[in-house]
């Protein structure tokens, strides 16, 4: 399949238990301080353990060879063992610290006035593990970029029991370790840097600089960043599985909520000014060609009027429109209120962002679930419908729908359908998005209801 191909660069246990000890005190942890975190792991008394911080002690405290630092996967253990190889080679991750060196991150820094951006906490906090200065142990370089601990954790407190191969997975997140085989929560991890949160977002002016614009969507991605993992029988027993629509489905949600708090919190910009980083780039910066324009298709805006940036929100009203209408009538609704607020002031907005974050409650039991045949079904007739109203033809939310309808084709596939005419008809949908100034909804909607004929037929 070459779709996901188009998105890529966009976005247990392990060795003996004498090997983990030897790795432990290498790391500066010590035995006792071992013995202390199997204990705690145990549920046992560890009284001077609670007071531990949490040491992020970098990317070396997981690249040993007995550990996760392998040049070549192993088949002699329940993990690859080759995890951080992988990620120094292939994971973009990796050089999320050395792009802010490289000449567009310089220029990017140069626009905003930043002098370093390598030292910069407003870049730092997204490029890399950014670490309280107090919180950084002996092995720990900024320079690593996103590292384990970005995703995992900080691993003093939990480092010690993980190697030693004693403790169940459980009991590893009970100690610290980030659960991020759970949909939701990675992606509420995933999600604070790519859609933005509290204290990390993308303005404008960063991306008026230079940065590109954010896109993301928690199951493509997940597949293609490499995985560092290996979903065997023993990876289902420890961890379990969600499939692919399941994570697509807790992806979207958490997009959707994250982009309308930042849509309440931060409307109000700069000198009387929206902020315009939250509303959909692809409205605006579009070619001045006759047919580049749209009427913004249901919003009850006309043209000419900016519409915010909502297309993980669309996406959770076509998951509700799949198996509960009513509840995705009532989100439409105040879908519409939203982007009439956004002409009445920043009142208006937080107001109405907040009515709309209400609702997806009534998605929530979608996240994370398991979709068979007929559930992947229904939610690809939604999708070809709302696409057939000429509902999805915006870019950024055709873009988000395509992954959509590759998340509903790959849970098809790893059910052991066969999916070669599927892949086929994805493929054409993808190459409909693969250019933003080349884009034609016309053809990617008509794109779309072919793929749909062919899953029906499937």
């Amino acid at each position: 399949m070459k779709q996901a191909a188009l998105f890529r660069g966009a976005a247990g246990r392990a060795g003996s238990r004498s090997g983990a000890a030897q790795a432990a005190t290498a790391l500066g942890i010590g035995f006792a301080m071992l013995v202390a975190v199997m204990l705690a792991g145990l549920g046992l008394s560890t009284p001077a353990l609670a007071q531990t911080p949490a040491i992020h002690l970098g990317v070396e405290g997981c690249a040993g060879s007995g550990c996760h630092g392998n040049v070549e996967a192993s088949s002699r253990t329940d993990v690859q063992q080759n995890e951080v190889s992988i990620w120094r080679a292939r994971d973009p991750h990796a050089r999320a610290w050395k792009t802010l060196q490289e000449p567009r991150g310089q220029r990017i820094a140069r626009n905003l006035g930043i002098a370093d951006a390598g030292s910069s906490a407003q870049c730092l906090s997204c490029h890399t593990d950014n670490a309280p200065a107090g919180q950084r142990g002996q092995m720990f370089r900024i320079s690593d970029g996103v590292g384990c601990e970005a995703c995992h954790g900080a691993s003093a407190p939990w480092l010690g029991l993980h190697a030693s191969g004693i403790a169940s997975h459980a009991q590893n997140v009970a100690a610290g370790l980030y659960p991020t085989e759970q949909p939701q929560a990675r992606a509420n991890m995933c999600l604070g840097c790519h859609v933005g949160d509290g204290s990390r977002f993308v303005t404008h002016d960063i991306m008026a600089a230079g940065h590109p614009r954010l896109r993301f969507e928690l199951d493509t991605y997940t597949n293609t960043e490499p995985p560092h993992w290996r979903i065997d029988a023993d990876y289902r027993a420890r961890k379990g599985t969600t499939d692919r629509v399941g994570t697509w489905a807790a992806g979207q949600i958490e997009a959707a909520n994250k982009t309308l708090a930042l849509i309440g919190s931060r409307f109000a910009g700069k000198g009387g000014m929206p902020e315009l980083g939250v509303f959909d780039c692809t409205a605006c910066h579009k070619p001045m060609m006759p047919g580049s324009f749209d009427a913004a298709a249901g919003r009850g805006i006309g043209p000419g009027v900016p519409r915010l940036a909502d297309a993980n929100l669309v996406m959770v009203r076509v998951l509700l429109q799949a198996f509960d209408p009513k509840a995705a009538e009532a989100l439409r609704a105040d879908w519409v209120n939203l982007h009439a607020a956004s002409r009445k002031g920043a009142g208006a907005v937080a107001g109405a962002a907040s009515a709309v974050r209400s609702r997806l409650g009534a998605a929530s039991g979608y996240a994370g679930r398991s979709y068979d045949a007929a559930g992947r079904r229904r939610l690809a007739a939604a999708f070809v419908a709302e696409a057939g109203n000429g509902r999805l033809s915006d870019y950024a939310v055709a873009e988000q729908a395509t992954m959509g309808l590759g998340a509903i084709v790959a849970g098809m596939q790893e059910s052991g359908g066969d999916t070669s005419a599927a892949n086929a008809a994805l493929d054409i949908v993808y190459s409909a998005i693969a250019s933003e100034k080349a884009y034609d909804g016309a053809k990617w909607n008509a794109a779309v209801r072919h793929l749909g004929e062919t899953l029906a037929g499937e």
